[in-house]
């Protein structure tokens, strides 16, 4: 598992598994902390930083962020929605709190069987130590092999709503717990969130 930016860095073994995991060392102002979204592991907070200002700074790279969720998805993630099935998940951070996806998905409606893609528009920020994503605008398909009046459904609407399950469930709700499994018993909390065209960077505060 690659470590993250910083000035120094430790490697720790026995990290991978769930969605998330998230430890490191604190030198000076500068917390190296090597991050997956796939297990938990409590951070050893080893001085404390001057209160009011930032203590960590966790840097989760687009690339990885890709890796382990593929891992998580293996082919085929029930997203809840009947009939809809997460094949692929491509996640295109952004500026401006951007988290964008490609995703692919597998329709079952009866005698009709076919894959769709869509783009979607994520926006990623944080609200009461927790962070929250939400689609902006509606899920953007893509060429259909299939006449749409012939589905006995609304498909934007599914996709739409296995959207939601699948930012709520595979990528927020995993990033939350692995998040606060390793803030546990520590004086840090999650502070803001802010993307780039590379990565996902938390910023965490004394209390």
């Amino acid at each position: 598992m690659p470590l993250l930016r910083g000035e120094t860095t430790r490697r720790i073994p026995g990290l991978g598994c769930a969605f998330g995991c998230l430890t490191g060392l604190l030198l000076g102002v500068l917390l190296t902390v090597a991050v997956s979204l796939m297990a938990a592991r409590a951070i050893p907070v080893i001085s404390q930083p001057t209160a009011g200002d930032a203590a960590v700074t966790v840097v989760v790279e687009e690339d990885y962020l890709n890796s382990e969720a593929a891992k998580k998805i293996n082919g085929a993630y029930p997203t809840g929605i009947d009939g809809l099935t997460l094949t692929n998940l491509q996640l295109d951070s952004n500026v401006n709190n951007r988290l964008d996806m490609h995703a692919d998905f597998r329709v079952d409606a009866g005698f009709i069987n076919f894959d769709v893609n869509a783009g979607i528009s994520n926006r990623i920020s944080t609200q009461d130590g927790h962070m929250v994503m939400t689609m902006v605008g509606a899920p953007q398909l893509g060429d259909l092999n299939v006449p749409i009046d012939m589905l006995p459904f609304n498909l934007e609407d599914k996709i739409k709503s296995a959207v939601d399950y699948v930012n709520n469930n595979l990528i927020i709700e995993e990033l939350n717990q692995t998040l606060a499994a390793n803030l546990a018993g520590s004086n840090l909390d999650l502070d803001t969130v802010s993307t780039s065209p590379t990565a996902l960077t938390l910023r965490l505060k004394q209390k």
